[in-house]
């Protein structure tokens, strides 16, 4: 993806419509480009984003890590073991990992 900062904003670059078509007959709104890259839609009905690329709705620590990839100075961070930040990818995929833990506990 292709970020082009400019003076006080930045341009992200367009959402392929082909891969992301109008949904609003499913009732969601968008798609909409989060600066992290992932592309959203807003289901008005369940007042979540929805991700498609992962099939499952955003939780709000994603969301709120998704449209502020980088966090602010002097915010805190979230740590793992070895004391280092977890970028938003280790987010990612400890969030995909506890939910295949959780189908297969429902199962």
């Amino acid at each position: 993806m292709r970020i082009i900062k400019t003076a006080g904003h930045r341009t992200l670059d367009m959402i392929d419509k082909e891969k992301y078509p109008n949904r609003e007959n499913q009732g969601l709104e968008g798609p909409f480009r989060q600066q992290s890259g992932h592309v959203l839609y807003y289901d008005t009905k369940q007042g979540k984003y929805y991700d498609p690329s992962r099939d499952m709705y955003v939780e709000d620590d994603e969301l709120q890590i998704m449209q502020n990839p980088r966090p602010p100075i002097n915010a805190s961070k979230t740590k793992d073991k070895d004391d280092e930040p977890k970028s938003f990818t280790q987010i990612f995929d400890i969030n995909r990992e506890k939910d295949k833990k959780d189908k297969k506990t429902d199962d």
